[in-house]
């Protein structure tokens, strides 16, 4: 899946190979051979993403994460500023963030 996807940009969710991975997750295959075919399918990738880039960068800019990811959060508890549940920590951060 991981080929097809630095190769087309697309996941594909019926998977030719369907029989073959049930068969693996069954235990028909022995651990040298699943090790051996892992290898062979990560050397591909490797080959793949050196012919043709996906655009990916190679690990994720986690600042921006943070950022979109505290915004969810933040925007799905906003309301809620009165209510007890709410620990005082979470008060005393969403005060600061105002002033800011």
């Amino acid at each position: 899946m991981g080929v097809g996807i630095l190769q087309t940009g697309q996941v594909e969710v019926v998977r030719p190979d369907a029989k073959e991975l049930i068969a693996i997750k069954q235990g028909c295959w022995s651990i040298q051979r699943v090790k051996d075919e892992a290898e062979r399918w990560f050397m591909m990738a490797k080959q793949s993403r050196a012919q043709n880039p996906c655009g990916l960068p190679e690990q994720p800019d986690r600042e921006a994460v943070n950022v979109i990811c505290s915004g969810m959060v933040l925007s799905s508890l906003k309301g809620w500023a009165d209510d007890p549940a709410i620990p005082i920590s979470m008060k005393r951060w969403e005060a600061a963030k105002d002033t800011t």
